[in-house]
């Protein structure tokens, strides 16, 4: 029964719609979304951990309007890894993408016992030690991707919309 609910916890948080922060408030990425699905998994007795990739927007199917939009290309990539207690392994769990993206995205599934896809192509896996100190310093990264991608991230957050089915 637990796996049930793990899969629907990561279900639910998976289909929440994705869009990028334009200000402070919190916004359903990939940061918050992995929050959220943390906590649940947590709450089940799962070992759940932050795992973070480096990777490049560019590596993204995006339309050519979205690519001449101003934008720091390196970005980091927010996802979990938890714990397979029968496999005695970290498996790579990416609920980033919601449904109404597979379309255009690599929208992940998982079925509790394999690694999900990654919602990234990644240019630099960090390990779990890298992984933690890097997400405890991430605020100020945030707010300055923020700032210098703004307009990007307008964008981008309205086309994920008007792909959406």
């Amino acid at each position: 029964m637990i796996l049930v609910d793990a899969l629907s916890y990561f279900t639910f948080v998976r289909d929440i719609r994705f869009r990028l922060p334009l200000s402070d408030e919190p916004a359903p990425y990939c940061v918050d979304k992995h929050a959220v699905l943390k906590t649940l998994l947590s709450s089940l007795g799962f070992n759940v951990r932050y795992a973070l990739c480096r990777w490049s927007w560019s590596s993204l199917d995006l339309p050519e309007s979205l690519k001449h939009i101003p934008h720091e290309d390196r970005a980091i990539h927010v996802y979990l890894e938890v714990y397979n207690k029968e496999q005695a392994r970290w498996m790579t769990v990416d609920a980033t993408w919601d449904k109404g993206l597979a379309s255009k995205l690599p929208v992940s599934e998982w079925d509790g016992r394999s690694d999900t896809t990654l919602a990234v192509k990644p240019t630099e896996s960090l390990q779990p030690i890298e992984s933690q100190e890097d997400f405890d310093k991430l605020e100020p990264r945030i707010r300055q991707a923020i700032n210098v991608n703004s307009k990007f991230f307008e964008a981008l957050n309205k086309w994920m919309e008007s792909i959406r089915t």
